[in-house]
């Protein structure tokens, strides 16, 4: 792990387009595909549609979309339109082809644009906002809520999932004990309730390369939340059994917020 700067600094939102928009997106698409990978299919993805509930008629927008593969089924399950946004230009790409193949071009229009601005979409304009595992990726929290906050309709909804703070940040140790306990550690300078960001490397990333973690606590989203004026509804942490380990393990959280201000 590499110490990076702090977050909101100048040029992190820059390096992260690059990072996605260059090896990171092929093997995010490869990895995702039309279903999602493992920890979507039989962990979150559940949780976060019976959240998001029924769309018919609602006008969506995938801030962070990927490949699309999220905004592909909330169209199939009759939403009236999806807007979907990413930052990199190969994931747009990706995604293009995508939304092509499944012949969804008038149900789901696709563009380059960041989370934290969303400069594309007008205000008050969208019903429910999805971001799948996205955020944690965003240098600027205070930001992306407040364009969040604004392009939503009055009483509008987020459903936002995130890797969960606690349970899988990249930057703890894990250890499995004895008796099958699993037992978090953090250091003394990166604490769970510290500020921070590093470059870290996941498991069927190339070696050497890296994509860049921010970390916030749970008490850190919630007051953001807050602040940009929304209330969280519900908090969900979905649970997946690991063969590995023989234990239940949490990788994340989904906050779902509304909007009162």
């Amino acid at each position: 792990l590499v110490d990076q700067p702090k977050m909101g600094e100048a040029g992190t939102q820059e390096l992260q387009k690059a990072i996605w928009n260059d090896f990171m997106c092929q093997f995010w698409d490869q990895r995702i595909g039309f279903e999602g990978d493992q920890n979507r299919r039989t962990s979150s993805d559940p949780l976060l549609l019976n959240l998001i509930g029924d769309v018919n008629g609602k006008i969506l927008l995938d801030a962070g979309c990927g490949n699309a593969y999220l905004s592909i089924q909330l169209a199939k399950k009759g939403a009236h339109f999806v807007h979907a946004i990413d930052l990199s230009p190969g994931m747009i790409g990706f995604a293009t082809n995508r939304i092509k193949q499944e012949n969804l071009q008038d149900k789901i229009n696709v563009r380059l644009d960041s989370i934290t601005i969303l400069q594309t979409v007008e205000d008050e304009s969208i019903d429910v906002l999805v971001s799948n595992y996205v955020i944690q990726d965003s240098p600027d929290h205070k930001a992306f809520a407040a364009a969040f906050n604004r392009v939503l309709k009055d009483d509008g909804r987020a459903i936002i999932v995130v890797l969960h703070p606690c349970f899988s940040s990249p930057i703890m140790e894990t250890k499995i004990s004895e008796n099958a306990e699993r037992v978090y550690t953090w250091t003394k300078d990166k604490s769970y309730l510290s500020l921070f960001c590093q470059d870290v490397w996941w498991p069927g990333m190339p070696e050497g390369q890296t994509i860049r973690y921010y970390h916030r606590s749970l008490a850190e989203y919630w007051r953001t939340f807050r602040e940009a004026g929304f209330v969280v509804n519900e908090i969900l942490e979905p649970s997946s059994w690991s063969e590995k380990n023989g234990v239940n393990v949490c990788f994340s959280l989904i906050f779902s917020l509304q909007k009162t201000k």
